[in-house]
């Protein structure tokens, strides 16, 4: 139900308790009086709009005591300002500095990402630390940390630290301490970055120079764990560098494993990026890899391309997995000499026009189809995920279909503003395709495919993972509430 807002009149009303929803007439100047805020762009007949708003209504609560507005645009209504600010996909939100959009939030739609997000962007660029007490509390306070040591007269220093707090710091905390003892404490000298994480070493220490690009890789390097765990929905943070998984079906054979070539993954972390894997949930992954279903552990490398295979020739034994025997295939991939594995058939479709109406209209499958562009960086990236998708579906063939379509070459929907663009086309519904706006993970794809196909096909793996995630969720959720 909606209602007048008080002085804006029409131009501007309340959305239940917390997010106001502006028009073309109220948009800039509301905005404009805020030094932080977040908008999001939305249509009545989109599912995942409907499902973001209890969150953004609970996000926006929270932080509303801070001074942080939450806004709302109907689409539908406002198509001109939605146009203007380029909205191709819904529902999409944009986080503004007045009426400079500052950037389109990509994270999580949780209530707890939300807040930390605009937490983060609403702080300091830099936090100045003065005293032993309040440099302990901020290095320990998130998972990623980072305080620069720079002496106070050092402004070039502070001047390139605070330009990469600026872009990154919605996403890590930055701190600056000019006091020489603290340095000294920490065991560096001025000027250093220390980055702060919970796991591994605890810290990374950069001595370099200090300047934009260089502090920045430094941190994208910091970041990546030395040997991580890949488990149900988790994201990659080795964009860009080929990936080698450690597949082993125990728990206890995967933390032996880690054990194995801990040492070893730290001397490459910055070339490859190593991760155990369980191949019960992940066995289309071992699949694509090349490795035998009933032939674990075992070891293989994936490509930066994303689709380039180097399957280990010995499996079976962890005896075999060896720190001197996968190290030296490691290295012998990284110099160029690994022999490649011809790539696999795509479990994909690929629909140009030719076939675009027998592939996707004219069927009763629920059909998703990606719209891509072949240099499209995200594009890439979402190729491993969608594959496997495409590899949990093969015993529902009857029912759905995994497409995809370069729209760069074929025709496209008027919806494809942006890549990739994800639509499903319903069984029961070919003329009115939904247009996908989640997550661009295997289990938030899955779902989708699920809760808004004619056919409402459920994968068991997926599911678990579902399961798994609202159980981490909830105690994510009641952690939330306790602090």
């Amino acid at each position: 139900m909606k209602y007048s807002f008080g002085l804006l009149g029409l131009a501007a009303v309340a959305c239940a308790d917390n997010v106001v929803q502006l028009t073309s007439d109220s948009f800039a100047t509301e905005i404009n009086k805020h030094e932080l805020s977040m908008v999001e762009f939305v249509t009545p007949w989109c599912q995942y709009c409907k499902e973001l708003a209890p969150v953004f209504e609970e996000a926006a609560g929270e932080l509303e005591p801070k001074g942080i507005p939450f806004f709302k645009i109907d689409c539908d209504d406002e198509k001109e300002l939605c146009d203007n600010q380029k909205i191709g996909i819904f529902p999409t939100i944009k986080s503004f500095r007045g009426t400079q959009v500052r950037e389109v939030y990509n994270g999580r739609r949780t209530v707890d990402e939300i807040v930390t997000y605009m937490t983060r962007s609403n702080r300091q660029n830099v936090t100045s630390l003065y005293t032993m007490e309040e440099f302990n509390e901020f290095k320990s306070a998130d998972k990623i940390s980072l305080v620069g040591f720079f002496e106070a007269e050092d402004a070039m220093s502070r001047s390139h630290f605070e330009a990469v707090a600026e872009e990154l710091r919605s996403t890590y905390s930055f701190g600056s301490a000019a006091d020489v003892a603290l340095a000294k404490t920490e065991g560096v000298e001025q000027p250093s970055i220390i980055l702060y994480k919970n796991f591994d070493s605890g810290k990374e220490i950069y001595t370099g120079d200090i300047k934009e690009d260089e502090v920045k890789a430094f941190i994208k390097s910091g970041v990546r764990p030395i040997l991580g765990e890949l488990g149900p929905g988790a994201e990659f943070t080795w964009e860009g560098l080929p990936l080698g998984f450690i597949f082993a079906e125990t728990k206890a054979e995967r933390e032996k494993l880690t054990k194995i070539f801990y040492s070893f993954a730290k001397s490459v972390k910055d070339k490859i990026g190593l991760l155990t894997v369980d191949p019960a949930v992940y066995e289309n992954l071992a699949a694509t890899l090349d490795l035998k279903a009933d032939s674990f552990p075992a070891f293989a490398i994936r490509g930066a391309d994303t689709t380039s295979r180097y399957p280990f020739e010995l499996q079976g034994k962890i005896s075999e997995l060896t720190e001197k025997a996968v190290g030296a295939f490691i290295n012998k991939f990284l110099d160029g000499e690994a022999k490649r594995v011809p790539r696999a058939p795509t479990a994909v479709t690929v629909v140009t026009n030719d076939n675009f109406k027998e592939e996707v209209i004219d069927n009763k499958k629920d059909v998703l189809v990606e719209f891509y562009a072949p240099w499209c960086g995200y594009c890439k990236k979402l190729e491993p995920a969608y594959e496997t998708l495409a590899m949990m579906f093969r015993d529902e063939s009857d029912k759905v279909s995994i497409v995809k379509v370069d729209a760069t070459e074929n025709d496209s929907p008027e919806q494809v503003k942006s890549y990739p663009t994800i639509m499903l086309y319903p069984a029961d519904g070919k003329s009115k395709p939904v247009v996908y706006a989640g997550d661009r993970s295997i289990v938030d794809l899955a779902s989708f495919i699920r809760d808004n196909g004619t056919h409402g096909v459920k994968n068991e793996k997926v599911e678990d993972a579902i399961e798994q995630n609202k159980k981490e969720a909830a105690e994510k959720s009641n952690k939330h509430e306790e602090l």
